[in-house]
């Protein structure tokens, strides 16, 4: 199977994704009404959630697959004189120690892969997290209106090729699935959530989660 080429993705489209989301902003809020410090934002692109952290005074560290994508954030970040902690990293394999973040944030990322591959960013998301660490993240539904369409690679998870990542596996998570994939945290919150995508004209149906380590 292709991988998709997130490099030039970046390359062609430059910064990508400006606005910030309102489950972004309440996350905050929690991170800050906890005293939460270091924080880790999970597949931050072209840093539009790791600059609004920096902004709110955390100890901010951005991670994203794509080298491009961090080297955008990082200039987008001298140019604002936040000094933030930026390297590329792959969700499965996160190349920090045990016990690191007071939180972590990670938003419209996970639904980009297998079942397996999905299970394994959680349990990153989990090691790198301090005891009673807060982790904030969405997962694509399965009540979504693209769940079933495209080619089924494995059950709830295809290829759309109506999208401009279609070599992309999209993987759609049950509330139940989420218990599974989140078993291991003490505390969940599971909410089913919508989010406008103006670029394809549609709704995004997610979950929107809320964890304590």
């Amino acid at each position: 199977m292709k991988v998709h080429d997130w490099e030039n993705t970046y390359k062609n489209k430059g910064v990508v994704q400006k606005e910030i989301l309102p489950t972004v902003e309440q996350s905050v809020q929690i991170m800050l009404h906890n005293k939460c410090k270091r924080v880790l934002d999970l597949g931050c692109g072209t840093g539009r959630h790791t600059l609004f952290l920096a902004q709110n005074n955390f100890e901010v560290y951005g991670t994203d697959i794509s080298q491009t994508a961090i080297d955008i954030t990082r200039q987008r970040a001298l140019q604002l004189n936040f000094d933030i902690n930026l390297r590329q990293s792959d969700l499965r394999e996160l190349n920090f120690e045990d016990d690191f973040f007071d939180a972590v944030l990670c938003v419209w990322t996970t639904g980009h892969g297998l079942k397996e591959d999905i299970k394994k960013s959680v349990h990153e998301m989990y090691r790198v997290l301090k005891p009673n660490g807060l982790l904030f993240v969405d997962f694509m539904s399965t009540e979504d209106a693209n769940y079933g369409r495209g080619a089924a690679l494995e059950e709830s998870t295809f290829l759309h090729d109506f999208l401009d990542h279609s070599d992309v596996p999209h993987h759609y998570s049950s509330y139940d699935e989420l218990q599974d994939f989140l078993k291991d945290f003490k505390e969940k919150k599971i909410s089913p959530i919508t989010y406008d995508d103006p670029k394809y004209r549609s709704v995004i149906k997610a979950f929107w989660v809320q964890a304590i380590k």
